[in-house]
């Protein structure tokens, strides 16, 4: 205060929150498609935060016999299997606070 001989003392306290997200299917399973062929599969992502968040969403894995989507440790999203054969789209972007988008995940076994 004015006049006053000691200084005044603000305690500021904050908390940093990351964005969360989720999507609406646990796993993708496409079962048995022949080789050539394409099967696509189609999920929501949902941004349940209060902040807009960004999403890398990539192929990992080499394990064929897991073709499933679901979030990894490093925060983005892993579909097992082998690379070539999918295909995600969108694959990155930025979803406003509480917004939804569909994600699409085409596997073309052999193409």
């Amino acid at each position: 205060m004015q006049g006053s001989p000691d200084p005044l003392l603000l305690n500021i306290q904050g908390v940093v929150i990351g964005p969360t997200f989720q999507f609406d299917v646990p796993h993708v399973k496409f079962g048995h498609i022949s080789s050539g062929f394409t099967a696509q599969k189609r999920m929501l992502l949902f941004n349940t935060s209060e902040i807009p968040m960004t999403f890398n969403l990539r192929i990992g894995g080499e394990d064929r016999g897991q073709q499933k989507v679901g979030p990894s440790e490093d925060g983005l999203t892993t579909v097992a299997g082998s690379h070539s054969d999918f295909v995600v789209l969108p694959q990155s972007g930025t979803l406003p606070p509480n917004f939804q988008i569909p994600i699409e995940v085409s596997l073309s076994p052999g193409k």
